[in-house]
C-alpha cells in the first residue's frame, strides 16, 4: 500500500507541476511571443490548468487516503486506472498507427503512455485482490449523529453503523465516481457499436453517425441509474420513501406554468453570460457556443436520422429528467440535507447541477425550483413531470427554430445581433427569478419526504 500510495503521490505532484507550468506559460505568452495571445486560448489554457490541478489535488487526498486504509480511495484508485488504462490504450494506438510528429515526440508518448497503461494495470490487478480489500474492509468510526455508540477508550477502530438512518451510509463521492465509471463503460460501448457498425454497414456509419449521440445519452443514464439503484439498496434505503407521494394533478395546476417560467430563466441567464462574452472572447464563444458539439434536437441526414430523433427525444423528454432527479433531488439533497442541513443542502446540490450543463447560472436556479418543489410536494414525482416539461418546451422550441432557419446557419454575427431581445428578457425575468429565491428561501425546518414516506413504508401490513 505504501508503494502505490507513494507512486500516487509522486504522480499528482506532476500533474500539478504541469498545471502551474500551464499557468506560468500562459502569464509569459505575451512577453514570449510580443503580442497578446488569443482569448479561447488563455480561457482554454486556465480551464486545462485547473483541472490538472483539481486532479492533482484528488490524488493527493486519494493517496492519503490509501494510507490510513480507506475503502473510498480503493474504490477511488480502481476507477483512476480503469480510465487511466483504457486511455492510455487509446494513445498507444493512436500513436502507433496516426502519429506523425518527429520521432522524439513519437517516442515520448509511446513511453509515457505505456508507463501509464502499466501503473493503471498495476492498481486494477493489486486493489482487486482478495486480502488487500479486506484490509479496507475496516470502516471509518461514524462519531454523529450517534456519538454515544463510540468508544473512545479503544484503540482498536470499531464499525458504528446508522441504524435508524441510512443516509448515513450514502456517500456523495460514491455517486461521482460511480458516474465516471458508467462514463467510462459507455465509451467502451460505443468503441464496440462503432466496430460492430463499420463491419455492417461500412464507412457511413462513424462518430458522426446520427445515432451515436443519443445512444451515448441513454447508456450513460442507464448505467449510472442501475448503479444508484444497486448502491441506494445495499445501503437499506427504500425507494418509495424517496420518490414520496404520488403525484396530484388537482394539485399540480398551481404549478402549470413553471416549465414556461424555468425555460425563460435558462434563455435570459444564457444570453445574459454569452452574449457579453461573445464580444469580448469572439472566439472562444464561436466554438462554444456556435460550434459546440452538444445533442443536436433534430437531424435531418445521416444513417438512421429518423430512429436518432426518436431516441433524441425520449432522451431528452423521458429518460433525463427521471435519471437527473432522482439523483439530484432523491438521493443527493436527501444525503446532504442528513449531513449538512436543508439550506446547505439545496445550495450546494443546485450549483453542481448547473455545473454539469453549459449554461451555468439558468440551471443553477433550475435545480434550485426543482428542490423546492421536491420539499414542498413531498413528492418526487412533481420535479421530474416539471423537468419533462420544461425539456418538451426547450426540445419543441429549439427544432422549430431548425425548421423555421433551416435554409440559414447561425453565425456569431447573428449571435451577437439578438442582444436586444435578450436585455428585455433578462430585464423581465430575472426579478422574478429573484422574486422566487426570496419567497421560497430554504429555512432550516425544511424536510425531505423521506423521513416520513419512510415510517409510512415500514409500518407492518396488519
Amino acid at each position: 500500500m505504501v508503494v502505490a500510495a507513494t507512486v500516487e503521490l509522486i504522480l499528482s505532484i506532476a500533474i500539478a507541476g504541469l498545471g502551474i507550468v500551464m499557468v506560468i506559460a500562459l502569464s509569459l505568452a505575451q512577453v514570449i511571443q510580443k503580442q497578446p495571445p488569443r482569448p479561447a486560448v488563455i480561457v482554454a489554457g486556465l480551464v486545462t490548468s485547473f483541472v490538472l490541478l483539481g486532479v492533482a489535488a484528488f490524488g493527493v487526498v486519494t493517496a492519503v487516503g490509501l494510507l490510513r486504509n480507506r475503502n473510498w480511495s480503493r474504490l477511488a484508485t480502481i476507477i483512476t486506472a480503469a480510465i487511466l488504462t483504457f486511455f492510455s490504450i487509446i494513445t498507444v494506438i493512436g500513436t502507433v498507427s496516426r502519429f506523425s510528429g518527429s520521432a522524439v515526440r513519437r517516442n515520448v508518448l509511446l513511453t509515457l503512455s505505456t508507463g501509464a497503461f502499466g501503473i493503471g494495470l498495476w492498481w486494477l490487478l493489486l486493489f482487486t485482490r482478495k486480502h488487500v480489500t479486506e484490509q479496507f474492509s475496516i470502516q471509518e468510526i461514524v462519531t454523529a449523529p450517534y456519538p454515544e455508540f463510540v468508544h473512545t477508550d479503544s484503540t482498536i477502530p470499531v464499525v458504528i453503523s446508522a441504524p435508524d438512518e441510512p443516509f448515513a451510509r450514502v456517500k456523495a463521492r460514491s455517486i461521482f465516481g460511480w458516474g465516471l465509471l458508467s462514463l467510462l463503460i459507455t465509451v467502451v460501448l460505443l468503441l464496440i457499436i462503432l466496430i460492430a457498425g463499420r463491419i455492417a454497414i461500412g464507412p457511413a456509419f462513424d462518430f458522426r453517425s446520427p445515432l451515436i449521440e443519443p445512444f451515448s445519452e441513454i447508456f450513460l443514464y442507464g448505467i449510472l441509474l442501475l448503479f444508484i439503484v444497486r448502491m441506494i439498496r445495499r445501503a437499506g434505503l427504500i425507494s418509495n420513501a424517496i420518490l414520496g407521494s404520488p403525484m396530484d394533478w388537482i394539485h399540480l395546476r398551481r404549478y402549470w406554468l413553471y416549465p414556461i417560467f424555468l425555460v425563460a430563466v435558462s434563455a435570459a441567464s444564457y444570453s445574459v453570460v454569452f452574449v457579453p462574452l461573445s464580444f469580448a472572447m469572439p472566439r472562444f464563444i464561436d466554438w462554444y457556443i456556435i460550434h459546440s458539439t452538444s445533442m443536436q434536437l433534430f437531424r435531418f441526414t445521416g444513417f438512421g436520422y429518423s430512429v436518432a430523433n426518436v431516441l433524441t427525444f425520449l432522451t431528452i423528454v423521458v429518460i433525463a429528467p427521471v435519471v437527473e432527479e432522482f439523483v439530484f433531488r432523491g438521493v443527493l439533497l436527501n444525503r446532504w440535507a442528513y449531513k449538512w442541513g436543508m439550506p446547505k443542502a439545496i445550495a450546494l446540490s443546485s450549483v453542481i447541477f448547473g455545473i454539469l450543463h453549459k449554461e451555468f447560472l439558468g440551471h443553477m436556479f433550475f435545480g434550485f425550483v426543482m428542490c423546492v418543489l421536491y420539499v414542498e410536494t413531498k413528492s418526487l414525482f412533481v420535479p421530474i413531470f416539471m423537468h419533462a416539461a420544461n425539456n418538451a418546451i426547450a426540445w419543441g422550441w429549439g427544432t422549430a427554430d431548425l425548421f423555421w432557419g433551416a435554409s440559414r446557419q447561425q453565425t456569431l454575427a447573428a449571435f451577437q445581433s439578438g442582444w436586444q431581445s435578450a436585455a428585455i428578457l433578462a430585464i423581465v425575468v430575472i426579478p422574478l427569478a429573484l422574486w422566487f429565491i426570496r419567497n421560497h428561501y430554504p429555512k432550516l425546518g425544511w424536510t425531505t419526504p423521506y423521513a416520513k414516506f419512510r415510517r409510512i413504508d415500514e409500518v407492518p401490513e396488519s
